[in-house]
């Protein structure tokens, strides 16, 4: 993909999905659903799935204080995720 063309429609994910919309939820914008999304690495993802999200066992240093944190934007959360080869957070 181009540097300078990265729009979210030209992804081939976003295509396949465009071609298969019932792989998708839908959401009702006037219910107030959105999709939200989470960075965490393998482990805690694991726990995640198994306990749900618990804001009474989340990190309490967090930046904004104790609390599990969601973002609009998948980008965003990407940036939690630990790179796998050096277990620093990184963008892919």
């Amino acid at each position: 993909m181009d540097r300078n063309n990265n729009r979210l429609e030209d992804l081939e994910s976003s295509r396949y999905l465009q071609n298969h919309p019932l792989l998708v939820p839908l959401l009702d914008v006037k219910a107030n659903e959105y999709w939200l999304f989470h960075g965490s690495d393998s482990k805690i993802h694991q726990v995640l799935l198994k306990n749900g999200y618990d804001p009474r066992v989340s990190n309490v240093w967090g930046m904004f204080g104790g609390g599990f944190y969601l973002a609009e934007n998948s980008s965003k959360s990407n940036q939690y995720i630990p790179c796998p080869g050096c277990q620093q957070n990184c963008i892919s």
